[in-house]
């Protein structure tokens, strides 16, 4: 965990860049120094006018990058396995009845998120599942909410590498009796279903935080929170999902008066929202790092009111590109 210097600054929260153009200061009530840390090149924004490439789905996911199959003029996006000319999920209903009934057991790639269907898996134990898959498998993968679905089962998978790794691993693995070859189908899909914090997932969710909070230097530790090796094989619990970041609120709550030093990074929130409660009940919080998200405005700061920060981190949002705005942030207070 970060160490503070006698300043209260954390080492782990301050970025300093080479040059002086990558950072900006101002005073505060003349009672302390906000250092203002940007990545000088940061993610670059693509197609502003509102094409496929910079829309973002619900989750703050970005639907299409240019690496992928180029989208058709209407902003769809063609998968693999589905009929040129056709949307992906739209009225070819003969293409979507053979998948249903089984008789086109191709793969489907798509730009992200992805579902591993285990055919009548509900046969097979996921002790013995997840493992022989791992090990099968030629690139290491973290299977996300394995769920049961009828007598199949299923996972998630995030990026597209991943996906195609698991579809060479269909037909590969025996059963644990020797029986049965274990198929799979790989599809595109949304991300994951949030799950319902039940006791048994609350009580998860507790282990996370005593191993994440450093009681004797104050520091809460959230960086890649969904992602969480304590749960992510059962439950998935980002923190842009509202009933999440309202148990985190309950369950930090004798915490919060405490925190010097929140990492919230690598989470792909879009916004603060919620979080914001979490942020400004922090009345002692000195550092917030909020890099390798997917803000993309400075507006989305404005929740914050937590005057006692003094380190705030944005390299690696989008809203790095965008000088004006991080200029007008700067002089909004100052």
């Amino acid at each position: 965990m970060p160490r503070y210097n006698n300043d209260g600054r954390s080492n782990k929260f301050v970025h300093m860049l080479g040059s002086s153009e990558g950072r900006k200061k101002f005073d505060q009530d003349d009672r302390n120094k906000f250092k203002f840390t940007l990545n000088k090149g940061g993610i670059q924004r693509k197609n502003r006018g509102g094409g496929a490439f910079a829309r973002l789905d619900a989750t703050g996911d970005t639907v299409m990058d240019p690496s992928e199959p180029s989208s058709s003029r209407s902003g769809h996006v063609h998968f693999e396995g589905a009929p040129r000319g056709k949307k992906f999920g739209g009225n070819n209903k003969q293409w979507r009845k053979q998948n249903q009934q089984g008789k086109n057991n191709a793969h489907i790639f798509g730009p992200l998120w992805h579902k591993i269907l285990i055919l009548n898996g509900k046969a097979y134990a996921k002790e013995f599942v997840l493992p022989a898959l791992g090990q099968r498998c030629r690139i290491p993968f973290v299977p996300i909410c394995y769920s049961v679905y009828g007598a199949n089962t299923a996972f998630y998978v995030e990026g597209r590498s991943m996906a195609e790794a698991l579809a060479e691993c269909s037909g590969q693995i025996m059963s644990s009796d020797g029986q049965t070859i274990i198929a799979m189908r790989v599809t595109p899909s949304g991300a994951p279903p949030t799950a319902h914090i039940d006791e048994a997932c609350e009580a998860r969710i507790k282990t996370v935080l005593d191993l994440r909070y450093n009681s004797a230097m104050h520091t809460l530790n959230l960086e890649n929170f969904y992602m969480s090796p304590e749960f992510v094989n059962d439950y998935f619990l980002p923190l842009y999902r509202p009933s999440v970041v309202q148990k985190l609120t309950e369950l930090l709550q004798p915490h919060l008066d405490s925190i010097v030093g929140l990492d919230l990074s690598n989470n792909k929130l879009p916004a603060l929202d919620g979080l914001s409660k979490i942020i400004n009940k922090s009345t002692a919080l000195k550092a917030l790092n909020l890099r390798g998200n997917k803000i993309r405005e400075m507006q989305s700061l404005d929740r914050i009111s937590a005057p006692s920060i003094i380190e705030l981190i944005l390299e690696g949002n989008p809203v790095c590109d965008n000088t004006e705005d991080k200029e007008a942030f700067i002089r909004s207070r100052g």
